[in-house]
């Protein structure tokens, strides 16, 4: 199983513009233009003993695109399940974003990944 850090270098090879949480947008750095990705994590870190630690990551991919996505859109969101998550079970939901007219495709999937100590 890909680490995280892997599946987003995955996903930032695709060369859509890509953030963690949201972008920052100011004057001098507009919002991008569509289709874009965002993505957040939950990490969570357990094992007691001395050797190995466990790091589970939660999270989640939006891929966002055009209010009805185009043959071009479906092509794109086909691309990004090929090639950033061919190797990971996902939950997939799509969603209509009224006041932004677009439409968000979010994936959300767990990691897990030993650590050794030390």
């Amino acid at each position: 199983m890909p680490t995280f850090d892997e599946i987003v270098a995955r996903a930032a090879a695709l060369d859509y513009p890509i953030a963690e949480n949201e972008f920052t947008v100011t004057k001098q750095n507009p919002a991008p233009t569509l289709p874009f990705i965002c993505y957040q994590r939950v990490e969570r870190y357990t094992g007691t003993d001395q050797a190995v630690r466990i790091k589970t990551t939660e999270a989640s991919f939006e891929f966002y695109t055009d209010r009805r996505p185009s043959t071009q859109d479906k092509a794109a969101i086909a691309e990004f399940e090929a090639k950033v998550l061919p190797d990971i079970d996902f939950v997939k939901t799509q969603t209509f974003i009224r006041d932004e007219n677009m439409t968000m495709t979010a994936y959300e999937f767990v990691t897990v990944e030993k650590l050794r100590k030390g």
